[in-house]
C-alpha cells in the first residue's frame, strides 16, 4: 500500500515521499503489542487476532510466533466473548472446576475468566451473582469475559473483578462446586499488581484513540511516561532480597515489555513528523526534549530541520532571499519589498525563531486551539502546525469509522452497492455529530415485526454489555482512578513481596 501510495504521489502531484522512512505506525498497535509481549512471558494470553494481523502485516513481529508456545495455552477465548461453545459445558460439569492451583499467573487468570463464564452463562446465575453484589453494597454489574480481540479485554475483566472481589469471594463460597474457583488473598494480590501495572498502558491507549485533538505530539510524551512506569518497576522488583517466584515472573515478563516498546520507540526518530508536532506545540517544544534526557547536538539537530523544512515549504521569502531576489519582468528596476515578512530595517522576520523564542506554556493541552488564535501572528508557521498536526497518532479513528458499516450490513440488508454503504457511513456519521435522535418507530418502520424479533434477539447480548459500560463509566472508572491512587506500582511490588 505504501508503494501504491507513493507511486501515485509521484505520477500525479510530482511529491516524492518515501513511505518506508515516512511510516507513522500505529501507537495503539505498539501499545497493544508491548502488553501482549508481557501477558504472553506470564502465559496468560492467547496471541490475539490483532497481534496475528499486525505480525503479518510487518514482517519484524514473526519472532512472536516463534517465541509463543500455544500448548502452554489455555484456549477459553472466542471471538464473540459472548458466544456459548463446547468448551462452556465446564460450567455445568463440577470436575471441570478442578484448577490445578500452582500460584502463579496463569493459574490466577484462568480462575477469573473462568467465575467471570460460570457467574454469566445462565440467567439463574447472573441474578445470583448480582443478589450477592447487592449483599457486598457494591453496584449489581456483572463479570466481564475476557476475548483474544484485544488485550484490554483482559485488563476489563481484571479490572472489574477487582471491583467485585468481596461479592466473588461471597459467590464462590455459596456453593460446594465452585470451591475450586475461591480465590485466596495472595491470588488477588497478583490481580492487584495486573491491574495496577496495567492501568497506564489503559490510560494510554485510551488518549491515543481520541479524534477531537492532535494526538501525535502525544506519541513521544506517551513513550517517556511509559518507560518511567517501567524503569520504577524494574527498580523496585530489583531492590528486593528476597523475590517470590510469580515476581521473578514478572520480572522477566517487564524486561519483555520494555524491549518491545524501545523497539518501536526508536523507530519514531525517522520521520520527522514527530519532530514537528512535538516543536510546534506550545507546551512541549525544546523544554520537553530536555526534560526527556536528549542530547543537547540532538535537539539543534532537529530543530535546524524543522526549521529548514519551514523555510522550503511554507515560507517562500526565506528561501527566495537566499538567492537572487526576483525583479519585475521588463523593468530595470528591482521589485520593491513588500512582504510583512521583512522588517524596515532590512533584517528579515522568520516565524519559527520568533516561535522558538517564546517560553513554553505547559497550561495548553490542545495545541491546535492555540494556533487557530495565533494565525494573525504566525500565518505561515500556523499553516505548517495545522499540516503536522493532521497526522494522527493512531489509525483507531478511522478503525472507528470503518466499523460502523458492520451494522449497516446486516442479514436483512446484504445487497446494498458500496456506494450505498458509503452514503450510509456518512450519514450516520453525520447524525450523530449533530446529536439527531430519530424516533424508533421511523427507525424500525420498514422492517416486519419478524425481523424486527431477530434484530432484537441479536442486539440483546450487546445491549446488556453497553448498559454494563454506562453503569462502569457512571462510577466505576473513577473508583479506579482513586484505588490507583493509593499506591504506586514500585510501593505496591514491595508491600506484597513481604507476604
Amino acid at each position: 500500500m505504501m508503494k501504491e501510495l507513493s507511486e501515485l504521489l509521484r505520477k500525479r502531484d510530482s511529491v516524492k515521499w518515501n513511505g518506508l522512512a515516512h511510516h507513522i505506525r500505529c501507537l495503539a498497535h505498539v501499545i497493544n503489542l508491548a502488553v501482549k509481549a508481557f501477558l504472553s512471558n506470564l502465559k496468560v494470553a492467547k496471541l490475539s487476532e490483532e497481534h496475528e494481523w499486525l505480525s503479518r502485516d510487518d514482517p519484524e513481529e514473526s519472532d512472536v510466533d516463534e517465541e509463543s508456545d500455544g500448548s502452554d495455552e489455555e484456549d477459553i477465548y472466542g471471538d464473540d466473548p459472548n458466544h456459548q461453545d463446547e468448551s462452556d459445558e465446564y460450567t455445568n460439569d463440577v470436575s471441570s472446576f478442578d484448577i490445578e492451583d500452582t500460584h502463579d499467573f496463569k493459574t490466577v487468570l484462568l480462575k477469573i475468566r473462568t467465575i467471570s463464564k460460570a457467574a454469566t452463562v445462565t440467567q439463574k446465575r447472573i441474578l445470583s451473582f448480582q443478589s450477592f453484589c447487592q449483599a457486598a453494597n457494591l453496584k449489581p454489574l456483572r463479570p466481564i469475559r475476557d476475548h483474544a480481540i484485544r488485550w484490554s479485554a483482559t485488563f476489563n475483566m481484571l479490572k472489574r473483578a477487582l471491583y467485585l472481589r468481596r461479592a466473588i469471594d461471597m459467590w464462590t463460597q455459596s456453593q460446594p462446586i465452585f470451591e475450586k474457583l475461591q480465590m485466596s488473598s495472595h491470588e488477588w494480590d497478583m490481580v492487584e499488581f495486573l491491574v495496577q501495572f496495567l492501568y497506564p498502558f489503559m490510560v494510554a491507549n485510551t488518549k491515543v484513540q481520541a479524534t477531537a485533538k492532535p494526538s501525535l505530539s502525544d506519541t513521544w510524551v506517551i513513550y517517556e511516561d511509559l518507560f518511567d512506569m517501567l524503569d520504577n518497576a524494574k527498580a523496585a522488583l530489583n531492590g528486593l532480597r528476597v523475590l517470590p517466584e510469580w515476581l521473578k515472573e514478572a520480572q522477566t515478563a517487564i524486561e519483555k515489555m520494555w524491549t518491545k516498546l524501545r523497539k518501536y520507540y526508536d523507530k519514531t526518530d525517522k520521520p520527522f513528523a514527530y519532530v514537528d508536532a512535538t516543536l510546534l506545540h506550545p507546551g512541549l517544544k525544546k523544554k520537553f526534549m530536555k526534560k526527556a534526557g536528549y542530547s543537547v547536538d540532538t535537539i539543534e539537530t532537529y530543530v535546524k530541520n524543522a526549521e529548514m523544512r519551514f523555510q522550503n515549504e511554507y515560507d517562500v521569502t526565506q528561501r527566495v532571499s537566499r538567492g537572487r531576489r526576483p525583479t519585475i519582468r521588463g523593468s530595470k528596476r528591482q521589485r520593491p519589498s513588500t512582504s510583512d515578512s521583512e522588517s524596515s530595517d532590512g533584517m528579515e522576520y522568520n516565524e519559527f525563531s520568533s516561535y522558538m523564542q517564546i517560553k513554553r506554556d505547559s497550561t495548553i493541552t490542545n495545541a491546535l486551539e492555540w494556533w487557530k488564535g495565533s494565525q494573525s501572528m504566525y500565518p505561515k508557521l500556523s499553516k505548517m502546525a495545522r499540516d503536522v498536526m493532521a497526522v494522527p497518532a493512531t489509525g483507531a479513528g478511522v478503525e472507528r469509522e470503518f466499523s460502523i458499516s458492520g451494522r449497516v450490513v446486516t442479514k436483512q440488508r446484504n445487497r446494498l452497492t458500496p456506494t450505498t454503504i458509503r452514503d450510509l457511513m456518512q450519514y450516520k456519521r453525520w447524525v450523530a455529530k449533530h446529536g439527531i435522535v430519530i424516533p424508533e418507530e421511523e427507525s424500525l418502520g420498514a422492517f416486519s415485526e419478524t425481523e424486527d424479533d431477530e434484530m432484537d434477539y441479536e442486539a440483546e447480548d450487546e445491549f446488556i454489555e453497553d448498559e454494563d459500560q454506562e453503569e462502569e463509566d457512571g462510577g466505576l472508572s473513577e473508583w479506579l482512578k482513586e484505588w490507583v491512587k493509593r499506591e504506586q506500582v514500585s510501593e505496591k511490588v514491595k508491600r506484597i513481596a513481604k507476604r
